[in-house]
């Protein structure tokens, strides 16, 4: 009879494990992540100068891959009230955020998946709510009806813009920043679904859901299931572990959620120096089932503002605890980066902690510490002690000397209040930085790109590339700035004395002649006016001051609706259209980087890169019309019928996405076929002199 229980017991044991296993449909439990963004992130000028986030992040996505993420956290791609996201008014339309254009997105995409390790792209899914186009409710791009908007919204009472909601009561908390979206309507159903569809054709693999409480977790589920993602993980923002387990179990174990029972007990530890609450292995990732779905982080873009949050002094304690412990570990943009950031008038100032936090993933990956790791903690009082699968031991706190018990163990990564032991002697990737950022300059003048590199031992050797591609051991060595008068892309990496490399290091410098640059401006018709352009960035800086919000008035309308503005003895500029509504104006996204005489059409409420009659900057017409670029529109590839070299292409943001170097005779042909579909730029250098811009469309 005994062993009768005992048999039932393991095969019942089985059949619960089996279960557990076969419902997580996704597991990310060997990644790292990184929360590759912050709050008003778009404003540090460390991003701003290198064109906007996602040009920043694609100039150091191989870094990334080499320190240990596997996952970029991004945020949310689609246009918004505001333009960061998470009011979504169009959700098909990913030209017009604050972060970069649509064709920067598909690069820094393209560039993830590329690099070695892969890196996977997670998308911030905001489908809890939507607003408005001109309205509280009218729904476009995609086009939803009443229906798609819940009965218990505040749309449904007092005074409003726009139809009343329609659909059935909602399945989870009120947001009343937004229209709550019905999710068990169909339109809204499959109208998410066909979102993960384009998200997936951009590049994206993997989902992160915001707000979650807002609606049932049946329908993460559901959604997960269609669209089949690396990984899947939920805001259920709640210290309670036995409510975001349930949420866990609602989605059929499809989708993690992050551990915030664990972020408020490991922040109250830190802040206060008693461990005692990290005893045992507390959080959604010491649950027994649920280490794997438990994504565990220090804190986000919108923890950092409350009371709640990590302070820089105990940044480096906790990433000590959450990159050596079981879950899936989500680092902070502004720890890792540094920087001085500002949400709701709350400001925090945190310390660039990239190579600690890189020590302590190297650790990580060196000893295959992962989501289900098994934990012991020897101490949880004044200090926390604890040795993780028998390999790696780590202590955390002031004032104490514990050290780990038996031999062969390697002190590999330590700050203030920290040390982390293991019994394998690790090596540190280094890194590398182009510190002379790339961007836009005036032909003639000169540019001196300084490298550096940065590693755990002295030693390391840079080498770099000045024609685009990848350098290797065999590429030159940098011993002075590099000198560069031509538009260049920069490529450069480190390899220490174990031959360790680095990731690739990435600026591109783009050489651009003064000229005129006029800009038109077709609005849409609820715009009031006057129309205003608020610019700033201008090449050469000296020419132009950037003005106040909300700018200078524009000239018009024209007899077609458009306004205008010119702007002289310029090689590019950054610009914004909004118009004279009181309170918060109507906007277009940032557009960064106009660099030729442009038409831009909203009408639509879409901005819209149309052809002008002009031609470009201070072009010189008659040179301009012996070159001639054909076929036009372009499929595969493009001929010029002069010889020409040095050819480039950009897009409307003026950043360059092709190049051609050398010299090539008439008729010859330039492969294009690998960039998106859109409105785009070739320079080229005639043969009989002279610099010429032509603008074509690819299909």
């Amino acid at each position: 009879m005994k062993l009768l229980s005992k048999n039932i017991l393991i095969i019942v044991m089985f059949l619960y494990l089996t279960f557990c296993f076969k419902a997580s449909a996704q597991t990310f439990k060997d990644d790292i992540m990184m929360q590759a963004f912050s709050w008003n992130v778009d404003l540090q000028s460390s991003v701003s100068a290198e064109g906007g986030l996602y040009a920043y992040l694609n100039s150091r996505a191989s870094g990334y891959a080499n320190a240990g993420f596997t996952v970029l956290w991004m945020p949310p791609p689609s246009k918004s009230t505001g333009g960061v996201g998470y009011i979504p008014t169009e959700l098909f339309n990913f030209s017009q955020t604050v972060y970069g254009s649509q064709a920067q997105l598909t690069t820094l995409l393209t560039t993830m998946k590329n690099t070695t390790p892969q890196i996977h792209a997670m998308a911030d899914v905001v489908v809890n709510h939507r607003g408005g186009s001109t309205n509280w409710t009218d729904f476009t791009n995609p086009t939803w009806d009443c229906h798609s908007i819940t009965s218990t919204d505040e749309a449904n009472s007092g005074t409003i813009t726009g139809v009343r909601p329609c659909g059935t009561a909602d399945t989870g908390d009120d947001f009343n920043g937004a229209r709550d979206l019905d999710h068990t309507n169909a339109q809204v159903q499959t109208g998410v679904k066909d979102y993960l569809t384009k998200l997936k054709a951009l590049g994206f693999d993997s989902w992160r859901w915001d707000m979650v409480k807002g609606f049932s977790a049946s329908y993460v589920g559901n959604y997960v299931a269609a669209s089949t993602p690396h990984g899947s993980v939920g805001e259920y923002w709640d210290g309670n572990v036995a409510n975001v387990k349930p949420w866990i179990d609602g989605t059929t174990k499809q989708s993690a959620a992050f551990d915030f029972p664990l972020y408020y007990t490991l922040g109250t530890a830190l802040s206060s120096g008693n461990y005692g609450g990290l005893a045992g292995n507390p959080g959604l990732a010491g649950q027994f089932g649920y280490a794997s779905l438990a994504v565990t982080f220090l804190d986000n873009h919108d923890t950092f503002v409350t009371t709640a949050f990590v302070s820089d002094a105990n940044v480096m304690k906790g990433y000590a605890y959450l990159l050596t412990h079981p879950g899936i570990p989500c680092v902070f943009f502004s720890h890792y980066h540094g920087g001085t950031f500002t949400k709701d008038g709350v400001t925090r100032t945190y310390t660039n902690h990239q190579t600690a936090i890189n020590q302590l993933m190297a650790v990580r990956k060196a000893n295959g510490i992962n989501a289900n790791s098994s934990l012991v903690v020897s101490n949880s009082s004044s200090f926390y002690s604890a040795t993780i699968d028998g390999k790696v031991a780590v202590r955390i706190g002031s004032n104490a000397t514990w050290t780990p018990t038996g031999t062969g163990w390697v002190e590999n990564a330590s700050g203030t209040d920290y040390k982390v032991w293991s019994k394998t002697a690790i090596n540190v990737a280094p890194t590398v930085t182009i510190s002379t950022l790339g961007g836009s300059f005036v032909t003639g003048t000169t540019i001196a790109a300084t490298i550096t590199a940065t590693d755990d031992k002295t030693g390391s050797v840079i080498h770099y590339t000045t024609d685009g591609s990848v350098p290797t051991i065999s590429s030159p060595v940098y011993t002075a700035p590099v000198s560069i008068t031509t538009t260049t892309t920069l490529n450069a990496i480190a390899v220490d004395t174990d031959g360790l490399l680095s990731g690739v290091a990435s600026q591109t410098y783009t050489f651009l002649t003064v000229g005129t640059i006029t800009v038109r401006f077709l609005p849409p018709a609820s715009w009031t006016t006057p129309i205003n352009i608020h610019y700033w960035n201008a090449v050469p800086l000296a020419n132009l001051a950037g003005t106040t919000w909300p700018g200078k008035v524009t000239t018009g309308p024209d007899a077609n609706g458009y306004y205008s503005y010119v702007f002289n003895n310029l090689a590019s500029i950054n610009i914004i259209f909004n118009d004279s509504k009181s309170g918060t104006r109507n906007q277009t996204a940032n557009i960064e980087g106009v660099t030729q005489s442009t038409c831009y059409n909203m009408s639509s409420g879409t901005l819209v890169v149309e052809q002008c009659s002009t031609l470009g900057i201070g072009q010189n017409e008659s040179k301009v019309s012996k070159l001639k670029l054909y076929p036009n529109p372009v499929s595969d590839g493009f001929k010029l019928n002069l010889e020409v070299s040095d050819v480039s292409v950009y897009d409307v943001t003026g950043r360059i996405v092709k190049q051609f170097k050398g010299s090539f005779g008439a008729e010859a042909n330039f492969q294009v076929e690998n960039i998106n579909k859109g409105l785009y730029f070739v320079n080229a250098t005639l043969a009989e002199g002279g610099n010429t811009t032509i603008k074509f469309v690819k299909e």
